[in-house]
């Protein structure tokens, strides 16, 4: 009775295993050619398909794939299966109920068509919704992972606690406490001991088991670890997971001036952590210094009022990179929300070094999820611009920019180089697409995770902070595009609190709302009137102004900063809330960095009181003018009012120029693509023509640029962008750079016009500041825009563009007569009609023009100017790096210039740079009403006297005849010290008649004094003696020789005696010819070469190979005498190079058959000769011939005569003696047994031994034994038997009411065979005979069984016991199908789950076969609970579990 307890614990122990998993799966060690039955529970993991349709849904489907050894990774599914969100019949999940699906693989490898030699790792699934747009997977959304062994692999795997089959198995969150316990159940894949270990103490043992189990008390806190070891007498395998239990949480406050995140602390070996994590009960830091495991010395303090938790962490090493990670009550890993640096176990690995190099790899194996890093003594940046002067934000040319599609680099490196580019066209400032750290690599950005971190795609830390830097060089501002409005899951935010039944942030989270409250939600929705998050949103923007000296920022989606419940109408309305979190931020920034840009992408509809509010408050916003400028470049009448680019006017009534204007942004089609896609056209002006549309894009730049505030242009706008935007796909898919566009002459000239509009602006700011200005953008296609300089004396522009594709008159009246140029132009005629840098004259101000469809103007007025240059003294003299002084002028007003035309006047004087040498040109004008023209100014910098250019050193052989000294130079003063001493313009001769080296100076004197003295070193050498050598040096013919040596200093080798060019490499001789030849070698020391020394080489002629006689052959185990040959001075070898001679010749072994070579040389003159080759055969023993045995027959089957396979065959009837027979025998097949024959054949070396033949004679079989029926149905039957191998079977069934046999299957050789098309509920006998040949004959074996009046298959099997009831669980009534193997008393018992008898429902003698046993109301006075039945026939049995209602 105990074994029986202790069985029903087992069950109840392995179903609660199962019950308790996300996936649960049989057989639970999977090999690659069995079935797969997997379930899944959908309240667990990530709860995707909870209480879906109920949590009973028809609807569910599988995606599914396997891992093999060629995949990548866990995202390289292989072969999978369907479609994903198809609803193919063959991806259907079964429903279990409550929240329960499961799905069958039949043959892992045949099902998803792995070819062999592949090896099956991993069976990779999902169960989704039929559309997919839900989907039931692990808590962290990784894909579930089922392990598939080799075939016969022993293996263990702990079950529970549960874990998640995620590719690396997680253990789900053990929340236990001191003095709990905690459940361990592991199973093996066969029998064999386990053993259980907690903290490496046994807590359970089991022998010849497969499954073990233990409850152990935990009585302390800390790490623990569980070990389950399995050994199967041969191999010893091992499972294993750990787990945490928190110690009581210290509370403290924290240390003086510590904020949220990383605090490093000034000895570069500590830092203090701080996270803010109210409501949670305690918090480990898990990293590199900790192994990736929770350690209690890692437990966080939390503060008293239970909002905080901090940790300061010492030993750490300066410059080093640490890993580490939150782990939040034991079971929510996050990074730091305030890192600066985050690792991505699964998109990091896409991340070239090139771009970011020496990348800390990710802990791969040690923890999951996303990972912080912090590193005391940081390798800082060395900033070059530390007070950058932004640009007025009246006169902005922004520069919309996404780095991945920016060039094929995607990085802050390729930016830097192509900053000259933007720069050229008078940009003078980016607005990064965000580039802090956000989902994937290949994104837009507006998927953001953690806002203090840059993303690592695009480069390095220092990387951005240069390209910043680069930027300021260049005068060149830089904007980040910050999203404030949502984060993603990943972000700690959200990952902290969140409700994974709904799929949504928790209701007590403090950053997040539930859901949002506005309709423009994406991701997770920020709460802005939460001070959790007010404090992050303040703690990121000036984060970046401070570290990376960030210019402004551009907020997107700023209407969704409100927690005002709308829809897309009420949205609109003006928000008093939306607009105190906005001006939180604004005044939570600007006050402490001046000047900084804060943009607003707001796109309110228009007239807008809010945006009103923020543009008076200092904002600046975005303002999308993308429809009706694409109109007018279209040529389209409709919708093309232009009107509201102006800041003042009715539709958006500024009081300032707040308006960021842009006719394309990352939202918007491209322009270009409308134009050449839906363009408007008119007899032959076609706006569909590249070309014509390219210059529509001109005209609809002079109506863009020159109307007063802000400007903004898309990445590549500029050169006529035509890539749509769902290129790829979707709005955020990949674009090409196309950086070849930039050779088309007509998107050059589109770039240039660009270029030319902007410098206007920018050159003339106090023109385009004036806020009094006219225009006429809304009658009609030609747009109109006039605006001046305040001063009346200066200059007066007038814009004119007719967007129209047919020829327009417009009557336009100028500001003022006289002279006006045709600054930029496409004009073809003359006059005003003139093409760019045409003057004309008008003597009346207004003027009816008739402009070309696309043409346009931007016409200045040239006012006469009378006032003069002012006066200065030029040219300015300096000696380089002396110490220059502001030039001056005489003048009034002075603007300063570095160039003679254009460019920004400033009225500050410029200190000339005497760090190069050459002349500067500035230039200064005053103005006195009107500026004067410019006077140039010319700084000229002479070089300091250079030392003369000089000749060191100079080299002479002792005693040889030298010439004076030389150097380049003007005024050369010669002297024979460093310094000091008394110059001499004549050049000495230096003496050669003592060894060693000498110093020499020289100056020379110019303009600035004189030079600094070179130096010449005069080297005085010995001429050496010729080298030593080994001569002569003799080689036999054709023998590898070596280079030649000598004993030297700088050798030279020559072939002859005198002349030549020598080479410091040695000869090596040939040996190819006998004779002689002399080589020659000298040595050399400070250039003084000695005599050449002679070495002779002599080669002596090789002699030919000894006479030898070959092959030499012998029987086995004959006996050899010595081999023997023809030749001088003999050495024998055993192989044909190499090895060492011997004077005596080998006698050749006859031991074994087979061929041996052997070779001998010959020396003459001491030279060996080539080896002669002598092949010895060793003949083997005849062997006895080939035979097929044994031979089988039936009993009286007609016999042939007997084969062999072999020459002159003799047939024997004993092993030894006796006289062959050549005639094959017959067999005799009369009698059953084994009669032997023998046979032998004769070749050269004699008669082999003789080879066996068995003949086999088989009796008559056995009738067939244990005939089984199963898998019994209302129509079917699958008869079964004991296979005896090599008999063939015939089988007849009948209704047991028949006499007539109908035949099944005749002469089979399996033991198996379906009969269908039976009658229901109808009692069948059949039989089955045996033979070892075809012919049938009469030895029955017979069985009965009755077919089902209901479904009766039984796949509850064990030792041919079968029992199964219907239904399960049962109230009274129910049927019991049972099958028996055997003939006996079948007996079928009740137990409760104690092994108790409970009922006898069954007590009666039966055949083997499938029965039915209908049940009314006998099971009607069992208690509710767990029940088993018991069947039992001849001592053995089989049980099944069942629950009464």
């Amino acid at each position: 009775m105990r074994k029986l307890v202790f069985f029903c614990l087992v069950i109840f122990c392995g179903f609660t295993a199962n019950a308790q998993r996300l996936l649960s799966w049989l057989p639970e060690f999977a090999t690659d050619n069995t079935s797969l039955n997997i379930t899944v529970d959908c309240t667990k993991g990530n709860q995707g398909l909870l209480n879906f349709e109920g949590g009973n849904s028809n609807n569910i489907y599988v995606h599914v794939g396997v891992i093999t050894n060629l995949s990548t990774g866990p995202n390289d599914w292989k072969y999978v299966k369907f479609t994903w969100g198809s609803t193919d019949p063959a991806a259907h999940a079964t429903a279990l109920g409550s929240n329960k699906y499961q799905y069958s693989i039949s043959n892992i490898r045949t099902f998803f068509g792995v070819p062999a030699g592949e090896t099956i790792k991993k069976v990779a699934i999902i169960f989704r919704n039929a559309s997919g747009n839900l989907k039931q997977v692990n808590s962290d959304v990784s894909d579930m992972y089922i392990p598939v062994y080799a075939n016969a692999e022993y293996a263990v795997r702990l079950n529970l606690p549960p874990f998640e089959p995620r590719y690396i198995p997680w253990i789900e969150p053990i929340n236990i406490t001191v003095g709990g316990s905690i459940n361990i159940t592991g199973v093996a894949s066969a029998n064999s001991n386990l053993t259980l270990k907690l903290d490496g103490s046994n807590i359970n043992t089991a022998s010849n088991a497969n499954t073990i189990s233990a409850t152990p008390t935990i009585s302390t806190a800390c790490a623990h670890q569980v070990f389950l070891e399995g050994n199967n007498g041969s191999v010893t395998v091992k499972d294993s997971f750990s787990f945490y239990i928190a110690p009581t949480v210290t509370v403290a406050a924290l240390p003086t001036g510590v904020q949220e995140g990383i605090n490093y602390n000034a000895n570069n070996t500590s830092v203090t952590l701080v996270l803010f994590a109210p409501n949670k009960n305690n918090v480990q830091v898990i990293g590199d210094f900790t192994n990736w495991t929770a350690d209690c010395a890692y437990q966080m303090k939390r503060t008293p009022d239970g909002n905080y938790y901090w940790l300061t962490i010492n030993g750490l090493i300066p410059g080093t990179e640490y890993g580490y990670q939150y782990l939040v009550d034991n079971s929510i890993k996050i990074a730091d929300p305030y890192s600066q640096k985050i690792l991505d176990p699964d998109n990091d690995q896409y991340i070239n070094s090139t771009t970011y190099p020496n990348l800390k790899p990710y802990p791969t194996g040690l923890t999951t999820g996303l990972v912080g890093i912090l590193q005391t003594a940081e390798p800082a940046y060395t900033w070059q611009v530390n007070n950058f002067t932004k640009p007025d934000k009246r006169n902005l040319m922004v520069y919309e920019l996404l780095i991945r599609d920016f060039t094929a680099e995607h990085s802050y490196q390729s930016l830097i180089d192509s900053l000259q580019y933007l720069k050229n066209i008078g940009i003078n400032a980016i607005e990064l697409m965000p580039i802090n750290e956000f989902d994937g690599n290949e994104s837009w950005g507006y998927n953001p995770s953690f806002y203090f971190a840059p993303d690592k795609y695009y480069g390095t830390k220092n990387k951005l902070k240069e390209f910043i830097d680069k930027c300021h060089l260049n005068g060149i501002a830089v904007i980040l595009d910050v999203v404030y409005n949502h984060c993603t899951g990943n972000a700690p935010q959200a990952k902290l609190y969140w409700d994974a039944a709904n799929n949504r942030p928790a209701a007590n989270n403090p950053w997040l709302n539930v859901t949002a409250p506005h309709p423009y939600s994406v991701f997770n929705d920020f709460n802005h009137t939460s001070t959790a998050t007010q404090y992050l949103v303040l703690r990121s923007l000036n984060f970046w102004l401070d570290e990376y000296k960030i210019d402004g920022y551009r907020f997107d989606l700023a209407k969704g900063f409100t927690q005002t419940v709308s829809n897309t109408t009420t949205v609109e309305n003006y928000d008093a809330s939306r607009v105190a979190n906005l001006k939180r931020y604004y005044d939570g920034v600007v006050p402490s960095h001046p000047n900084t840009y804060m943009i607003l992408e707001f796109l309110g509809t228009l007239p807008c009181q809010e945006e009103q509010e923020y543009a008076a408050h200092g904002f600046m916003l975005w303002g999308n003018n993308n429809a009706t400028y694409n109109q007018c470049t279209m040529g389209y009448v409709s919708n093309s009012d232009i009107t509201p680019i102006v800041y003042s006017s009715a539709q958006k009534g500024y009081n300032n120029p707040a308006e960021v204007g842009y006719m394309e942004s990352h939202d918007e089609e491209r322009t270009m693509y409308k134009n050449l896609t839906y363009g408007n056209s008119s007899g032959s002006y076609n706006v569909k023509n590249l070309n014509t549309a390219l210059a529509r894009e001109e005209a609809a730049a002079t109506v863009f640029f020159t109307v007063p505030g802000p400007k903004m242009i898309w990445q590549f706008e500029e050169r006529g962008y035509d890539i749509p935007l769902n290129y790829g796909g979707s709005n955020v898919a990949n674009k090409p750079p196309h950086w070849e566009y930039m050779t088309v002459p007509e998107r050059v000239h589109l770039y240039n016009t660009y270029k030319s509009i902007i410098q206007l602006r920018l050159n003339n700011t106090a023109i385009f500041n004036n806020t009094n200005f006219t225009y006429d953008f809304n009658s009609g296609l030609v747009k109109v825009f006039q605006i001046a300089d305040p001063n009346s004396a200066g200059k007066k522009i007038t814009v004119v563009a007719n967007m129209d594709v047919d020829v327009k008159t417009k009557t336009i009246t100028f500001q003022t007569t006289g002279d006006w140029t045709n600054y930029i132009s496409n004009g073809t005629g003359s006059g005003i009609n003139g093409a760019t840098g045409s003057n004309f004259n008008l003597t009346s101000a207004s003027q009816t023009i008739t402009l070309q469809p696309g043409e346009y103007h931007i016409y200045i007025s040239v006012p006469v100017c009378t006032t003069p240059m002012p006066t200065a003294t030029s040219p300015v003299n300096y000696c380089q790096n002396a110490t220059a002084v502001p030039l001056q002028a005489n003048g009034t007003n002075l603007l300063w210039y570095t160039t003679a035309t254009g460019g920004t006047g400033s009225p500050t004087a410029p200190t000339p740079s005497t760090t190069t040498i050459g002349s500067t040109t500035y230039y200064v004008t005053q103005t006195i009403g009107c500026e004067s023209l410019r006077l140039p100014i010319v700084v000229n910098v002479t070089a300091n006297t250079p030392a003369p250019t000089v000749t060191s050193p100079v080299n002479y052989c002792q005693n040889v005849t030298a010439t004076a000294l030389t150097a380049t130079g003007t005024n050369l003063l010669w002297y024979t010290t460093a310094t000091g001493g008394t110059g001499s313009s004549t050049a000495p001769v230096p003496s050669t008649t003592t060894v060693g080296s000498t110093s020499y100076y020289v100056s020379q004197t110019q303009s600035c004094g004189e030079s600094p003295r070179a130096e010449i070193v005069v080297i005085v050498s010995a001429v050496p003696a010729a080298p030593v050598v080994s001569s002569p040096v003799v080689y036999c013919q054709n023998v590898t020789a070596t280079a030649l040596t000598a004993t030297g200093t700088n050798l030279l080798w020559y072939t002859t005696a005198t002349g030549g060019t020598g080479s410091s490499t040695a000869p090596v001789p040939s040996t190819a010819n006998a004779g002689n030849t002399v080589y020659y070698v000298s040595q050399s020391n400070g250039g003084c070469e000695s005599p050449r020394a002679a070495i002779t080489v002599t080669v002596n002629a090789a002699p030919p190979a000894p006479t030898v006689n070959s092959p030499v052959s012998y029987c086995i185990n004959a006996t050899a005498t010595q081999l023997t040959a023809t030749g001088i001075s003999l050495l024998w070898y055993s192989s044909a190079t190499g090895g060492t001679g011997n004077t005596t010749a080998p006698t050749p072994s006859t031991n074994t058959a087979g061929s041996t070579n052997y070779y001998v040389t010959q020396t003459v003159n001491g030279c060996e000769s080539p080896r002669a080759v002598i092949t010895v055969n060793i003949l083997a023993a005849t062997a006895a011939p080939v035979v097929n045995s044994p031979v089988t027959y039936c009993q009286n089957a007609i016999a042939t005569a007997l084969t062999a396979t072999g020459t002159n065959l003799l047939w024997y009837t004993t092993a030894t003696g006796g006289t062959g027979s050549t005639v094959a025998p017959i067999p005799l097949t009369t009698t059953a047994g084994t009669t032997a024959y023998y046979v032998s054949q004769t070749q050269a070396c004699g008669e082999s031994p003789r080879a066996l033949i068995n003949v086999v004679v088989t009796a008559t079989p056995a009738p067939p034994s244990a005939l089984q029926a199963t898998a019994i149905t209302l129509n079917a039957a699958v008869l079964n038997w004991n296979l005896v191998p090599g008999l063939f079977y015939t089988v007849d069934y009948k209704k047991s009411n028949s006499s007539n046999w109908i035949n099944l299957a005749t002469s089979i050789s399996t033991a198996t065979v379906s009969l269908n098309n039976l009658e229901p509920g109808t009692d069948y006998d059949w039989r089955v005979t045996a033979n070892c040949s075809q012919t049938i004959i009469n030895n029955y074996s017979v069985a009965h069984f009755t077919t089902s009046t209901h479904n009766s298959q039984i796949t509850n099997i064990k030792n041919g016991f079968g029992i199964k009831i219907s239904p399960n669980p049962v109230n009274s009534s129910a049927i019991i199908d049972y099958l028996v193997p055997g003939n006996g008393t079948v007996t079928i018992t009740v137990l409760n789950a104690y092994g108790q008898k409970m009922l006898v429902l069954y007590n009666t003698m039966q055949l083997s076969g499938q029965y039915t046993l209908a049940l009314t109301s006998q099971l009607s006075g069992l208690a509710k609970g767990c029940y088993f039945l018991r069947l039992q026939q001849n001592g053995k049995g089989y049980f099944v579990k069942f629950i009464k209602m």
